[in-house]
């Protein structure tokens, strides 16, 4: 059982990365990393931020309060006084 958290916990960390990763690339200045990372999107939510039961199944539903958390701090970043970041997080709205 031990053994099950800590891999969850590891899960958990590098799926933080990943969307770190994909937020720093919505605010690249190069337009093509900013499209391409709106574009792995859907594929990202779809396969990292799927609901799981509390026995460990994994469903293949899309966790809607960690969905609506990044559409909210998306929508925050319209805001922002940079165009290129409004240009990528305006983008990667489009694709939820």
């Amino acid at each position: 059982m031990v053994f099950f958290q800590l891999r969850q916990w590891n899960v958990l960390f590098e799926t933080d990365d990943w969307q770190s990763l994909l937020d720093e690339c919505l605010s690249h200045e190069v337009d093509n990393i900013r499209s391409q990372a709106a574009s792995a999107l859907p594929a990202f939510f779809t396969q990292y931020y799927r609901l799981q039961s509390e026995v460990g199944e994994i469903s293949n539903t899309v966790n809607a309060a960690k969905r609506d958390a990044v559409i909210t701090m998306y929508t925050e970043q319209l805001a922002a006084n940079n165009k290129t970041i409004r240009m990528g997080f305006s983008l990667a709205l489009g694709k939820f």
